[in-house]
């Protein structure tokens, strides 16, 4: 085993010791969770008799089709921590092509999918590779994948140590779901503003947020701006004299194709950024001549 894959959106502790990594083409690790958590993920199915061997994987099923399975199997919920043989990482890499030729070719739902003793996907040139499935001992597993995950998942993080004697800091947070970084904030914050991430910002007293409030990368202003449940605002620098304004809900999904939208405002002053931000948060169209 020469190569680890690991998924950018999730943090994974173990409590435990880890086991032995069994010999075997691929080794996934997973967790034991339930049907609701599992049908947002991929998850290794595997016979009863032989739960540590891949009998094939599925991509997001229903809860549903999950509970079924209970019936005559075992599933694992894939937390995106994968090893592989040189072997597998020859095959896996003879999937793509190569030169002119080279293709679009996904680690979980193509390679994934492929592989097991009664695979989804047929393809004789995995259909060899062993694939041993190792739960993860005392594992505990917090997605990223959303804006409402980064809330949750930071919240559930930070809920871990209650020990009083084991915190650090001293400071009071109006309430446990808000959460302020490397930033100057003088708005006013209470406890009405539940699921709220503020970084890299400096967002002064003219600023009203609500909640469900992503903030971030806001440079210093004077601005009068009120953020409705749910809206929130990134603001990027481009090249050196160039910001995008992003404006989005926090259950925007920006998977696939949207991802090369030509959706936000480019501007070139801070007088542009403002009109941009309340136009954006109006949901106005952007004055003519910002991009």
């Amino acid at each position: 085993m020469n190569t680890m894959v690991v998924s950018g959106d999730v943090f994974i502790r173990a409590s435990e010791q880890l086991p032995e990594v069994p010999q075997a083409d691929v080794v996934c690790y997973g967790l034991w969770l339930n049907e609701w958590v599992a049908s947002r993920h991929g998850v290794f199915v595997s016979d009863c008799a032989t739960p540590g061997v891949l009998r094939r994987m599925l991509q997001k099923p229903s809860a549903d089709e999950l509970l079924e399975l209970q019936q005559t199997s075992f599933y694992l919920t894939d937390i995106g921590v994968w090893l592989l043989s040189d072997r597998a990482v020859k095959a896996l890499i003879g999937q793509t092509g190569s030169g002119d030729g080279i293709k679009e070719y996904d680690l979980y739902s193509d390679f994934g999918c492929s592989l097991g003793t009664d695979p989804l996907v047929a393809n004789s040139a995995l259909k060899d590779l062993t694939v041993a499935l190792v739960p993860l001992p005392g594992g505990e597993f917090y997605h990223f994948g959303t804006s409402r995950e980064m809330l949750s998942s930071m919240l559930d993080v930070q809920n871990i140590v209650q020990d009083q004697r084991r915190i650090m800091h001293h400071g009071r947070k109006p309430h446990p779901s808000i959460f302020i970084q490397n930033s100057i904030v003088k708005a006013q914050i209470t406890s009405k503003n539940t699921s709220t991430w503020i970084d890299n910002c400096n967002i002064p007293a003219s600023w009203t947020l609500s909640h469900d409030n992503v903030v971030t990368g806001v440079p210093q202003n004077d601005w009068r701006i009120e953020l409705a449940p749910g809206q929130c605002v990134d603001i990027v620098p481009i090249a050196e004299t160039q910001w995008a304004v992003r404006v989005y809900g926090i259950d925007d999904s920006f998977a696939g194709t949207k991802q090369q939208e030509r959706r936000f405002p480019v501007v070139s002053t801070m007088a542009e950024m403002e009109i941009a931000l309340k136009a954006s948060l109006a949901g106005a169209a952007p004055p003519a001549g910002l991009n």
